[in-house]
């Protein structure tokens, strides 16, 4: 992890500089949780490895192997080092940029968070070669997403791109209209399901804002079916 990036946060926080001890012991508090359940795990297989040494002789390589298996594959361990891993990108990349931000990472406070875009279908007619809100509704029916100490989104898409494209998407912070997000090459025709994967996000996407979703094709007469949009957050 880019620990010079985290001893920038520190140095910005006053709260954290006056009690550095506090900040570390919320850094640590999550790790002290994992290792007590891990090693309530290990003292269970390790009983369960006895037993079989008690009725049979020593305990097999199966056995052992059992026990490494049972204990990688605990889903708390697994969250947490998928926590961790997220958290070191993140710190890297510069999406988190404050202590709130890690800690809120780390402790697994930031839950996966799921927004409705668009839930029924418009048929955007002679859809045209400049950008133009999917939904019809008033202000692009605007959807409010909370981003706070969150680090990736995901956008899931379904449509039927009718005709030639190829066709563009992107979603805007309201306010000012920034890019959040963005694929103006989408070469697929027919029903599709379109899924970004987990992104990173940009640093326009912060705190609670309105977004809105906008399309546009190459062809200005093409008429794309958008069924529908949904946005994950985490």
């Amino acid at each position: 992890m880019n620990i010079g990036k985290i001893v920038e946060m520190i140095r910005a926080d006053q709260t954290i500089r006056n009690n550095v001890a506090v900040f570390l012991a919320s850094v640590n508090t999550q790790n002290i949780t994992q290792v007590v359940r891990t090693h309530q795990t290990v003292v269970d297989e390790q009983r369960t490895v006895s037993l079989a040494e008690m009725n049979g002789g020593p305990a097999t390589q199966s056995d052992v192997d059992r026990a490494i298996t049972v204990l990688d594959a605990e889903p708390i361990m697994q969250d947490f080092r998928l926590r961790t891993a997220q958290t070191e990108n993140a710190v890297n990349n510069g999406t988190i940029t404050t202590t709130a931000q890690l800690l809120a990472t780390l402790s697994g406070e930031v839950k996966m968070r799921e927004y409705a875009l668009l839930t029924r279908d418009v048929t955007k007619t002679n859809i045209g070669t400049t950008y133009v809100s999917i939904p019809p509704g008033a202000n692009g029916e605007r959807c409010l997403v909370d981003f706070t100490n969150a680090t990736q989104f995901r956008i899931i898409m379904h449509a039927n791109l009718v005709a030639t494209g190829p066709f563009g998407v992107r979603l805007l912070r309201d306010s000012d209209n920034a890019v959040l997000f963005e694929n103006a090459a989408i070469a697929l025709t027919g029903e599709r399901e379109l899924d970004t994967d987990w992104l990173s996000l940009p640093a326009e996407a912060n705190g609670l804002i309105l977004v809105r979703l906008q399309a546009k094709s190459s062809v200005a007469a093409d008429d794309p079916v958008f069924r529908r949009i949904i946005m994950l957050v985490r």
